[in-house]
């Protein structure tokens, strides 16, 4: 149960459900105030209307009739004000006199109300109004529970009182009526949140289940698509283009290992028959081996043998070891150097070219730079990585010239431009995207004595790509007529000091 509560309460549906609910309740509780002041005003507005018209014609009675035979004096404060009963029954209907010579006329027609002073029954508005509730209230007998209101006739003000028991008693219902009825608006709210979350979220909920189904054996496998446009539909395309992009990495890395132990197998293969035949076809001078511990010894010609095998080798597992750096988004490709990120020196292009093309070569290979730029062709890099890359690439033409190879360096603009060209059969367009690709050799590049293993290129690639430059194969030009590898490389800053 307890584990059932603590995923319930990280549920998304859980948590915009009570946000829903809550900002509902919040909704709902605050209109309900609005509306039972607003029903209490507008009760106590019609209710004064109601009173004020009433009074309107007791004014009229009065002016026409004079007061009624049952007035009574009351006295507030230093004045007199007039008590008579009202036909209608809503109460007592307090009289007050404003103009002096309505006062013969009243004590005329009522001599019962005598007073030494006929002057205290002139009342002014203002203090009629102030104690008019106050009497009313006293009179009735419902202080604080009745409604007083006023009206202004020629000589006369008016105030009459009326109980507020029925307005209070349909602000009760009202307020019973809410809170019955606001918990269950909220419970319905609820439920129909939970509800159209609970749909809204049931693609989402089988993307996860078919994604939890996909593992390294099931890669090709996709979640459903839908033909709607909206953010369900965005994360269907998301996930499916993320499982297309493992499938193609996960093929990729399956074919690069599977590529790399082949190509490790035979240097292996080779060393081990020359050891062995080195161990058994020892030279008939040779005296036998004697003594615990004596070996045979190899032939003369085996060391010769395993030191190229060896140098297969390590070529091999360097390359190796800078693809797998390039695939881990380092830009130092440090190489055998062990050089750390952010370490990248100065590199002198022409330097390079010269090492490069001072290597024995089946072919000869010529240096030649453009426009008499050799002072400005640098830039920031890592000297070892370039310096593999353009001997992969010059190797790779060499191995496949007729009888020379040129490799040449200009500088345009804020960019180096190195060109490695041959005379040999070049590269037709169709295969020149994947040639650049990891262990892939042309057909006539199949045979182990005259081909590599297929990282040449590649590695040449990566180094490009992680110098923020590019490299572009096409066909040479004349009299070369073979193939053209193109490094495009960044040139050093004017300003950049040199290491």
């Amino acid at each position: 149960m307890r584990r059932w509560w603590r995923r319930a309460r990280s549920s998304v549906r859980l948590r915009v459900t009570a946000l829903t609910a809550g900002l509902f309740a919040v909704v709902l509780f605050v209109g309900a105030l609005a509306l039972m002041h607003q029903l209490e005003r507008s009760l106590v507005d019609d209710q004064r209307a109601q009173d004020r018209g009433m009074l309107r014609d007791e004014a009229a009675v009065l002016a026409a009739r004079g007061l009624p035979a049952d007035t009574k004096a009351v006295r507030v404060g230093n004045s007199v004000m007039l008590s008579v009963g009202t036909s209608s029954g809503a109460g007592v209907t307090l009289v007050g006199v404003t103009d002096p010579a309505v006062v013969g006329s009243i004590l005329a027609n009522h001599p019962g109300l005598t007073t030494t002073d006929s002057a205290q029954y002139v009342v002014s508005a203002n203090d009629f109004d102030a104690n008019a509730h106050a009497v009313l209230s006293r009179s009735t007998g419902r202080s604080g529970d009745v409604l007083v209101s006023t009206a202004a006739a020629d000589g006369f003000v008016l105030a009459t009182s009326t109980p507020t028991t029925h307005i209070r008693h349909a602000l009760d219902v009202t307020r019973r009526l809410l809170w019955t009825i606001g918990p269950a608006l909220v419970l319905a709210v609820m439920a129909a949140a939970w509800v159209i979350v609970g749909r809204a979220l049931r693609p989402v909920q089988a993307i996860t289940s078919q994604v939890a189904t996909i593992g390294a054996r099931s890669l090709h496998e996709r979640v459903p698509e839908t033909e709607a446009a909206d953010e369900i539909a965005e994360l269907t395309r998301t996930m499916n283009s993320m499982l297309d992009r493992l499938e193609t990495s996960t093929a990729a890395a399956r074919r690069f290992v599977s590529d790399a132990s082949h190509e490790l197998r035979t240097p292996l293969a080779v060393i081990r028959a020359e050891l062995e035949i080195g161990h058994t076809d020892a030279p008939p001078t040779d005296p036998e081996p004697s003594g615990p511990g004596a070996r045979s010894q190899p032939r003369a010609g085996t060391a010769s043998v395993l030191r190229d095998e060896v140098d297969r080798l390590q070529t091999l597992v360097d390359d190796l070891v800078l693809l797998a750096r390039s695939d881990e988004g380092r830009a130092d490709l440090a190489g055998r150097t062990g050089m750390a990120a952010g370490q990248d020196r100065r590199v002198d292009i022409l330097d390079v070219l010269h090492h490069v093309a001072a290597r024995r070569r089946r072919v000869p290979v010529a240096v030649e730079v453009g426009n008499g730029a050799g002072d400005e062709l640098s830039m920031t890099g890592d000297a070892m990585a370039l310096h593999r890359a353009v001997d992969h690439v010059v190797a790779n033409a060499a191995r496949h010239a007729a009888t020379a190879v040129q490799v040449a360096a200009q500088r345009e603009g804020g960019w180096i431009l190195v060109t490695v060209d041959d005379d040999g059969p070049g590269i037709p367009a169709e295969d020149r995207a994947e040639v650049v690709q990891r262990f892939v050799r042309l057909d006539d590049a199949r045979a182990r004595d005259a081909g590599g293993a297929g990282l040449g290129l590649a590695v040449a690639s990566d180094v490009a790509a992680a110098h923020h430059g590019r490299l572009t194969i096409s066909d040479a030009p004349e009299p070369w007529c073979g193939a053209r590898v193109t490094f495009t490389l960044p040139a050093a800053e004017p300003g950049e000091p040199a290491d």
